[in-house]
């Protein structure tokens, strides 16, 4: 033992003073008042402890430019007023040394100090509460730099550093009520990113800051399982090398700002198991597996934090435990795969990004059952995989002013596969001018109790659908929303649902709108086909357009089953037909359907989207047909003008045609033509073009005409077989006959008849018999039966009568 004081005033020690000790104490001092040394060496002999000091509250111990080597403890103090050490350094040994042991007291101050352990087990500074300064101290070969438990302050800053051992440890260790706070200080790990750098152990108050800090070759940086709040900022910096940058738990309330976390492309940048609060604010994350990982409370993100991730891994990701989520002015990174944001919640959660850059990722946003997701602001969402943005359950989902990019699917990634935003289960989704492109799908929605609308400007551009969705839900496209399509739909809509389109914009080659069942409203929609695809294609449910206008398509309107309902608009074709009708019921009102001169009526192909199918061409009876009806379909017709086609109207498979107070100008062969039908005709004008072709042509069929019209044709009415019941109305030709009846009845009643032609041949009402052979075998002329009463003809001095 060197020096030895059991009581008294003081003891002072100094001027190159040495102590060399074989046993406990260099210096061993019990209830002194002060004690100075200075300018002393103190060594042992590997084991004991070089100052050893037992006071009451009066100590105050002094040690200015002390060395103290070769021991197990260096300074070790229990009780007291104080501890100042200054220009100094602690050198000690053993597994579970320690370099300076504070025990209660009041206040410590270590400044210019170099402490230095032995690996495992090493302890810089122990302090069990009080005020402790630390400045300008070194830490070297320690397996904990700092540890400080119960009540009190511990601050350490000045490019104070701290170097663990090889085997990695703790850069400072706190509990209980300690407020700790870091300043301008490093901590470095140990070989291969061994260690951790601050642990907060936990207790009702604990509080820990750290600002301006660096930690490195750690495997974890910071770890804050209780207590009450973490702060970090001031361009303070973490990387580590393994499991995580930051993590909270308890009910830990945590602050990041202007920090920066880089992992080993692994790991988590931050992780929040708290029930608190956290908030990032211009926190850099990269090089990391997953950015953010919350498990439960509340977490901002916010001001320009950065989160870059790598392989398949997370921006963020949230379970479902937490309150809310927001996320503001935040750029996320990945590497073309996993997920920007990932959100598995429960009922309560929300979910807010404003102003948020997604880029690179495999899908950007998920939310599956919580109460809101909010994305809006200037947020943009570039993805490579499957989806921008998908919900699942949600109860209300709202985007406004987002753009959503797909990059992968044109490239063959993920087999093609890619959607903007896709809604699955029940719940409200609103998308609010937003922009999306670049994807097979624009939105994609299922569910039975799913309500989905698009307003405020959306666009959905270079997709090969803008909107799928199917279900009993409900879909609504409202004003000023424009979709651009290539090879696919517009709008496919299917199942029980109920959808509204309104003012829409739909442009493509494809179908623009796609009824697969439930019910649909066009209103004042505008679709375009760039000469190619079909306006609306419909396999059952019910339709209704209101002013809506189908143009510059290959066909109009295709059903095959269910009932539509169009009132004004019109629709301009160039393919093979206007409307075709080949079952349920159509009703057609007020509105012109033209065909497009010039394009389309050479032999090219037409490509059948839905069938996936190549027609041979738009030539043959009934191509370039106004309106065909088929397979007992029914087609009403009121004050529907049919121009420029090459057959106005085309019945067969014992379709039934009703049209009223229209007109049809046709340029091809045939103004009506009946393979197999019936029809209805009233108050309607059938013009051909240059004396051209038949006004109407019947194979077999029935048709009542009252005040109808046939002019500018070559030959009024070709009947094969049927019967012709005319009232009222005109027929003018010019060629071969008026009326030409093979097989069946004909009843003409107070009309005119004119013959415009030079030909003496011509006739008015001309029959032509077949031979058949009847049931016993002999061959007898076929029944033709033309009858006129109060028939006006004008033959011009030409041609015959009868």
């Amino acid at each position: 033992m060197g020096v030895r004081m059991m009581g008294g005033k003081s003891l002072m020690i100094r001027e190159n003073s040495r102590i060399e000790f074989m046993g406990d104490y260099g210096v061993y001092v019990r209830d002194t008042v002060t004690v100075n040394l200075t300018e002393t060496k103190i060594k042992g002999d590997g084991k004991g402890k070089g100052i050893y000091a037992v006071g009451g509250e009066t100590l105050e111990m002094t040690l200015d430019k002390v060395e103290i080597e070769g021991v197990a403890m260096g300074v070790y103090v229990k009780g007291g007023k104080s501890l100042t050490m200054k220009r100094g350094s602690v050198d000690f040994t053993g597994n579970y040394g320690v370099g300076v042991y504070l025990g209660n007291t009041a206040m410590a101050e270590l400044n210019d100090v170099t402490i230095t352990g032995s690996g495992k087990g090493s302890t810089g500074v122990y302090a069990g509460g009080g005020k402790v300064l630390l400045e300008k101290v070194t830490f070297d070969a320690v397996e904990i730099g700092v540890t400080m438990l119960g009540k009190g302050t511990l601050t350490m800053e000045n490019v104070t550093r701290i170097s663990l051992a090889i085997g990695g440890g703790y850069g400072v260790m706190v509990g209980g009520d300690v407020t700790a706070k870091l300043k301008e200080m490093k901590i470095i790990g140990g070989r291969s990113g061994k260690g951790m750098g601050v642990y907060g152990m936990g207790g009702t108050n604990l509080t820990i800051s750290l600002e301006k800090v660096e930690i490195s070759k750690v495997e974890m940086g910071v770890r804050m399982m209780g207590g009450k709040s973490l702060m970090i900022r001031e361009n303070s910096r973490i990387e580590f090398m393994g499991g995580y940058g930051v993590m909270v738990g308890g009910e830990v309330t945590a602050e990041l700002k202007g920090t920066t976390i880089t992992g080993q492309d692994k790991g988590v940048g931050v992780i929040m198991e708290s029930s608190g609060k956290m908030m990032l604010d211009k926190v850099g994350i990269s090089k990391v597996k997953t950015g953010v990982y919350a498990e439960k409370g509340t977490l901002i993100i916010e001001k320009g934090t950065t989160i870059d991730f790598k392989e398949s891994g997370w921006g963020v990701y949230v379970e479902k435990l937490v309150k809310s989520v927001n996320l503001n002015d935040v750029t996320i990174k990945g590497e073309d795969n996993g997920y920007g944001v990932y959100a598995g919640g429960k009922e309560n959660v929300k979910v807010d990004l404003t102003d948020v850059k997604i880029s690179k990722v495999g899908k950007g946003v998920y939310a599956r059952g919580g109460k809101s997701l909010m994305i809006r602001g200037t947020t943009e969402i570039s993805f490579m995989g499957e989806y921008g943005v998908k919900v699942e359950g949600l109860v209300s989902t709202y985007l406004t002013k987002t753009r959503i990019v797909g990059t992968g699917s044109e490239r063959g990634r993920n087999n093609g596969v890619s959607v903007g935003v896709y809604a699955v289960g029940g719940g409200i989704v609103t998308l609010e001018g937003v922009d999306i492109s670049g994807v097979q799908t624009g939105v994609s929605a299922e569910g039975s109790q799913l309500t989905v609308t698009l307003s405020g400007g959306v666009k959905i551009s270079n997709v090969r659908t803008g909107v799928a969705m199917t279900g009993s839900g409900t879909l609504a496209v409202e004003k000023e929303t424009r979709i651009e399509f290539t090879n696919g739909y517009g709008v496919m809509v299917g199942g029980k649902m109920m959808a509204k389109l309104i003012e829409t914009r739909i442009t493509g080659s494809g179908t623009g709108v796609y009824v697969g069942g439930g019910k649909v409203l066009l209103e004042k929609v505008v679709v375009e086909g760039n000469n190619q695809g079909t306006g609306l294609y419909m396999t059952q449910g019910a339709v209704r357009l209101t002013g809506t206008t189908l143009r510059d398509v290959a066909k109009g309107m295709t059903i095959s089953k269910g009932i539509v309902h169009m009132v004004g608009g019109s629709v301009t074709f160039s393919g093979r037909y206007g409307i075709s009708v080949s079952g349920g019921n159509a009703f057609l009102s007020g509105f012109k359907i033209t065909r497009q001169e010039n394009k389309g009526t050479v032999a090219v192909a037409v490509e059948d989207t839905v069938a996936n199918t190549v027609e041979d061409t738009v030539e043959g009876v009934g191509a370039g047909a106004g309106v065909e009806v088929s397979h007992s379909a029914k087609v009403m017709m009121k004050g529907v003008n049919i121009e420029g086609v090459k057959t106005g109207a085309y019945v067969m498979g014992n379709g039934f045609l009703v049209m009223g107070k229209g007109s049809i100008s046709f340029k091809g062969d045939y103004g009506i033509y009946f393979d197999q039908g019936y029809a209805v005709l009233n108050d309607v004008h059938i013009t051909g073009s240059g004396h051209k072709g038949t006004g109407i042509k019947m194979g077999y069929g029935q048709l009542l005409m009252v005040d109808t019209t046939l002019k500018e044709v070559a030959e009024g009415m070709t009947i094969v077989k049927g019967n012709v019941s005319m009232v009222g109305g005109s027929i003018e030709f010019e060629r071969e006959h008026g009326v030409l009846l093979k097989q069946g009845s004909v009843l003409l009643n107070n009309l005119s008849m004119k013959y415009r032609g030079s030909n003496s041949d011509a006739t008015f009402l001309k029959v032509e018999a077949d031979s058949v052979v009847d049931k016993k075998g002999k061959r007898v002329l076929n029944t033709a039966d033309i009858k006129g009463i109060g028939i006006k003809i004008d033959g011009q001095d030409k041609a015959r009568g009868v």
